[in-house]
């Protein structure tokens, strides 16, 4: 039997300088020290840089790991750019919309919604509430924020682009300020309910 000296080590270059050696069979000596172990292990470095490379390009492909094309695929997706954000804020906003897939029901609305304010929630209409009142009244709904989110116009602006991609035209919403799961009452004689702000019914 006869035993071929391969170059020891345990990074990515070293396994492909073994695998390498192992492929070229006895007729070389590829023993740690030799010229032939470190021309095997710049081979197998190379070897190790094009597939990290083959990797990180497929990670680019997808919403929850690409690095270098995050403002591409924000721009794909309708996202606000978000350079002044963290890659994970900005990976987590990604695959939130991609998991949405521009469907238009609730759960598919909020999931959109929460890329952009975490905490928000939904107050839709049933039909069985207004089917002998308003029947049109399904198609409306509030969104409900913090009141810091509710404060900050460059937010909301970008939750009604967001919300304009995915609801079809007869789909109408607002945003108010509330913890949920339904609407704060309003009222009158208290200076935390504001006109301009707060909603009555939907």
């Amino acid at each position: 039997m006869t035993t071929v000296a391969v170059p020891s080590g345990a990074t990515d270059a070293d396994r492909f300088a073994r695998a390498l050696a192992t492929l070229r069979g006895p007729e070389i000596t590829a023993a740690d020290g030799s010229l032939v172990a470190e021309d095997l292990r710049t081979l197998g470095q190379l070897l190790a840089d094009a597939r990290a490379r083959t990797i990180a390009a497929v990670d680019q492909a997808h919403p929850g790991r690409a690095t270098e094309l995050l403002s591409e695929l924000e721009d794909e997706y309708g996202l606000p750019p978000g350079t002044g954000l963290t890659v994970e804020t900005r990976q987590r906003r990604l695959l939130a919309k991609y998991r949405a897939r521009n469907a238009g029901d609730r759960l598919s609305l909020l999931r959109t919604i929460r890329t952009v304010a975490a905490e928000a929630q939904i107050v839709s209409v049933g039909s069985a509430t207004v089917r002998g009142t308003n029947p049109r009244a399904v198609f409306r709904f509030v969104v409900l924020l913090t009141e810091a989110h509710w404060n900050d116009t460059a937010l909301r602006a970008t939750l009604d682009a967001l919300l304009a991609q995915q609801t079809t035209s007869h789909v109408h919403w607002i945003h108010t300020v509330g913890d949920g799961p339904d609407l704060d009452r309003f009222r009158c004689d208290d200076p935390a309910s504001l006109c301009d702000r707060d909603v009555l019914s939907i």
